[in-house]
């Protein structure tokens, strides 16, 4: 296996997601965002990181076609979710 070096070659840019409205939801309520492929992960990585920072905040991220996805507010985490987690 030989591995070629190249020069010029440019750097793909990154996802740009826009403001994401996550701390003004309330369970039940959803948005959706026009998204492709390249963007879907780089939103879940935002979603996860906010709810992480605010615990015990949750969110769930449904693909609707190619090109949208749904994000949802569910319901919060509770005691029994982290000691769940934690088994």
């Amino acid at each position: 296996m030989s591995i070629r070096i190249e020069k010029n070659v440019p750097i793909p840019k990154r996802a740009e997601l826009p403001d994401l409205p996550l701390n003004q939801m309330e369970i039940g309520n959803s948005f959706v965002l026009d998204i492709d492929d390249s963007g879907r992960g780089a939103l879940r990585q935002r979603i996860y990181r906010y709810q992480k920072s605010n615990w015990p905040k949750r969110f769930r991220v449904s693909k609707i076609d190619d090109e949208a996805v749904r994000v949802h507010r569910i319901a919060d985490y509770t005691k029994r979710d982290l000691l769940r987690k934690a088994l």
